[in-house]
């Protein structure tokens, strides 16, 4: 199977068709419309959903982690 060739757009102008200047679409997310914001999934889940969330994130940058194939072999009898 030959690999495929893709030309290197790096340096091309965007090909972008709208017209408008970036500016109008703003940068962050103080620029959404409130409507956006009240409906993002965050907002929306439990105090109790975001504990677990923010857990899980602590774990992870306390390296208290284990891999796919870690996991795979724990449960294997049931895959």
């Amino acid at each position: 199977m030959s690999k495929k060739k893709y030309p290197n757009l790096e340096n091309e102008p965007s090909q972008s068709k709208v017209d408008e200047p970036m500016a109008a679409y703003g940068t962050g997310v103080n620029d959404l419309p409130a409507a956006h914001i009240e409906s993002d999934w965050w907002n929306l889940i439990s105090e109790e959903e975001r504990q677990h969330i923010n857990k899980g994130l602590e774990d992870i940058e306390a390296g208290r982690t284990i891999s796919h194939a870690e996991m795979r072999k724990s449960y294997e009898q049931w895959l």
